[in-house]
């Protein structure tokens, strides 16, 4: 059985910056641009 559901990891940081782990089903994962990291506007 495949998860639908979107994964968010516990958040971690460091001195600088905050960082969180996203696991998206793999029919969303599609959608996901290859060509560059999305800016945050994007994926929110």
């Amino acid at each position: 059985m495949a998860n639908r559901k979107i994964y968010f990891s516990n958040k971690y940081f460091c001195e600088q910056y905050e960082y969180q782990h996203v696991m998206l089903p793999r029919e969303l994962s599609k959608q996901v641009p290859k060509t560059h990291l999305m800016a945050e506007e994007e994926w929110r």
